[in-house]
């Protein structure tokens, strides 16, 4: 985990800051850990104001519309796409998970995930009329 946070610690040249990326990459580890049965560690005080900072940008609105939506995802795909051989070596020294193992049980699920989200957005976020 620790291997993880410390391989993608680098500024993004698209405007993420480094805590939304690091925060997006929490979530998706612990993703993990829960799908692989591993606790959960206990939330540390940082972090509970990380998830403050961002319930408050999230009540500003910007997040809500599509098109961010859209490019938010796209930002993701392609850090994991810049970022693959860090993320092979820290889930390797964290998990002793080979490469291709790891990009067949982990990167190919989340790409693909992240391809239809991408797709589907605008059709999930439509309003529709209750039943």
């Amino acid at each position: 985990m620790l291997a993880l946070q410390n391989a993608l610690k680098v500024e993004s040249n698209f405007g993420v800051q480094q805590s939304q990326v690091c925060a997006e990459v929490e979530f998706l580890v612990m993703a993990l850990r829960r799908r692989s049965g591993i606790m959960r560690r206990r939330i540390s005080p940082s972090m509970h104001t990380l998830v403050k900072k961002q319930r408050e940008y999230f009540d500003t609105n910007t997040t809500k519309s599509v098109a961010f939506r859209v490019e938010r995802l796209k930002q993701l795909r392609s850090l994991l796409k810049e970022n693959q051989q860090a993320l092979y070596e820290a889930i390797y020294s964290d998990y002793k998970k080979s490469s291709f193992d790891c990009f067949v049980t982990e990167l190919i699920v989340l790409n693909s995930d992240l391809e239809l989200a991408i797709r589907k957005v605008s059709a999930w976020s439509r309003k529709r009329r209750p039943r």
